[in-house]
C-alpha cells in the first residue's frame, strides 16, 4: 500500500500567463502529476492596497 501523495502550489502566476514565474510551477506540476502526486493550486491575485 502506497501512501498518498498530495501537493499545493501557492503561487502568484501559474501558465496561461506568458510570464517566466508561470511556466516553472506549471512544468513542476506537471512533472509532479506524472509522478503520482495529487495537486491543489491557489492562484493568489495580489491589489495594490495603500495604507
Amino acid at each position: 500500500m502506497s501512501k498518498k501523495k498530495d501537493v499545493l502550489f501557492l503561487c502568484q502566476y501559474f501558465y496561461p500567463e506568458y510570464v517566466s514565474s508561470a511556466t516553472l510551477p506549471f512544468d513542476t506540476a506537471v512533472a509532479l502529476t506524472k509522478a503520482g502526486f495529487t495537486l491543489g493550486i491557489y492562484v493568489v491575485i495580489l491589489k495594490n492596497i495603500t495604507y
